[in-house]
């Protein structure tokens, strides 16, 4: 595991939208008043999970405001990957925004994108190709960070934390929120705990990691890290309704900032930090994507709109060239 320090300033996101399931009925697009807005699909393994809904809300109001509709579709498999990209394209959708469930879609993806004709981003999963006698990441747009950035900021982050706050590592107890089922919050405690233990000197095995760790024999402090905003919500008031102080809490998380505000509002002595906002990877990968859409008439094909542009280094958004 390649371990490395990590800027930790938040990631930046957003979208505009119609629900729509693969093979299901189109929703009413939002559309803003005025001219009518161009297409975007915005294909997403769930539409349904606590982390999904309050991004999709988001994208909705934002597509609006922007004079744009967003078809968003569900689409987990290679196959329904495939089928989400025609049906986008289908209904008018120009221009793709892909969060894949699997990074070795690459070759399904660019082979739709190239036939149809649509300009892509890819955001939250890193696509690769499998052509070859190794993976290699797709030449197309990035916005994101993927579960090795992210957890290995936890190292870093927990240093500074511990170090600002006075507190020492004797006296802290490191707490994940993951769920080992779910693939992608697995691969992020697997890195956030080996970062964690490498930076700070500790035990593997002393950082507690699952849904819903233990909150018995903590530590004087906690500092803890989700992958859900609303899971930490639910960690966090677990601890202060047992008596624990909030100042004796570190709390923070990926996923979205509405939770994560609601997350602060329950103690005015919390203050839980947001490592990646999946609204602002949204917003910007949305945002450079109309931009090219509207730049002509005439909407350039894959080739033309390349890696580059635009791309996410760790958990730091790196604004385009031009």
């Amino acid at each position: 595991m390649n371990l490395r320090r990590i800027n930790t300033s938040m990631i930046l996101v957003a979208v505009g939208v119609t629900l729509v399931g693969c093979g299901a009925k189109e929703a009413d697009a939002p559309r803003a008043s005025g001219t009518v807005g161009i297409q975007i699909g915005l294909i997403l393994p769930d539409i349904e999970s606590e982390t999904a809904k309050p991004l999709v809300d988001f994208a909705k109001s934002y597509a609006s405001k922007n004079n744009a509709v967003l078809n968003v579709i569900q689409a987990k498999t290679k196959d329904e990957v495939s089928d989400a990209i025609a049906q986008a394209s289908g209904t008018g959708s120009k221009g793709l925004i892909i969060d894949a469930n699997d990074s070795k879609m690459g070759d399904t993806v660019k082979t739709q994108i190239e036939f149809f004709k649509l300009k892509a981003v890819s955001f939250n999963t890193r696509l690769q190709t499998m052509g070859g006698s190794e993976a290699k990441y797709l030449d197309m747009p990035f916005v994101g960070a993927d579960e090795e950035s992210i957890g290995a900021s936890c190292g870093t982050f927990s240093s500074e934390e511990i170090a600002k706050r006075g507190w020492t590592k004797e006296g802290t107890s490191f707490v994940i929120i993951a769920d080992a089922a779910n693939a992608r919050e697995k691969n992020f405690a697997d890195y956030a705990k080996e970062a964690i233990s490498f930076e700070l000197g500790i035990p593997k095995n002393s950082i507690l990691v699952g849904k819903s760790p233990t909150a018995a024999n903590l530590k004087t402090n906690v500092l803890i890290f989700s992958t859900s905003a609303a899971s930490l919500a639910a960690y966090v008031n677990q601890l202060t309704a047992s008596g624990r102080p909030a100042t004796n809490i570190s709390a923070t998380a990926v996923g979205d900032e509405s939770t994560m505000k609601a997350v602060n509002a329950s103690s005015a002595e919390l203050n839980g930090t947001l490592l990646v906002s999946y609204e602002k990877q949204f917003q910007i990968a949305f945002d450079k994507l109309a931009t090219g859409l509207r730049k002509t008439e005439k909407i350039p094909t894959f080739p033309d709109f390349q890696a580059g542009e635009f791309v996410a280094k760790g958990s730091t958004a790196v604004a385009p060239k031009k």
